[in-house]
């Protein structure tokens, strides 16, 4: 019986279409757009230091959850993959009313931003599963915890060599 592969933990920012596509991802990020009930931009806001946010496509029509509102925390897994048509971004730089949300957590998000990177118009993250984070959820210690797993697993892959024995 085969085992099935692990989902990589890579933060948003840190997500390379070509590099990833076709590979299972575990991802957090804010929700900062929605298209429909299924599609949804999520963004890093905790990028690398000197690096603008980025984004990623969510088709969450696999999960059995509803659309999350706009600044949700949010956690996701999936499959990276290659649309054969691009997806139309007019969702995301049309303005739209945000949603009135609990006076206790809008106190405690903060403001979208308008930096934040459009995603690639031909890959989406086709989710598996699908988590709302609490809003005590610390987005940018999981995202740095994320980026040094991701490296540690790269170094770790690209030392891996045959050696002739």
């Amino acid at each position: 019986m085969s085992r099935a592969e692990p989902a990589q933990l890579v933060p948003i920012n840190d997500v390379q279409p070509s590099l990833f596509a076709g590979r299972k991802l575990r991802v957090a990020g804010t929700v900062t757009a929605l298209a429909s009930s299924t599609l949804l931009i999520l963004s890093d806001l905790h990028p690398r230091t000197g690096h603008p946010p980025s984004s990623v496509l969510v088709d969450l029509s696999l999960c059995a959850v509803p659309s999350p509102p706009l600044k949700t925390p949010l956690m996701v897994l999936g499959t990276l993959t290659r649309r054969s048509t691009p997806i139309d971004l007019a969702f995301a730089t049309a303005p739209a009313p945000i949603p009135p949300i609990d006076a206790q957590v809008a106190a405690t998000v903060f403001p979208l931003r308008t930096d934040i990177q459009l995603p690639s118009r031909l890959f989406v993250l086709e989710a598996l599963v699908c988590k709302p984070l609490d809003h005590t959820f610390d987005l940018a210690l999981w995202n740095h915890a994320a980026r040094l797993r991701s490296h540690a697993d790269w170094d770790m892959a690209l030392n891996i060599a045959p050696h002739g024995s």
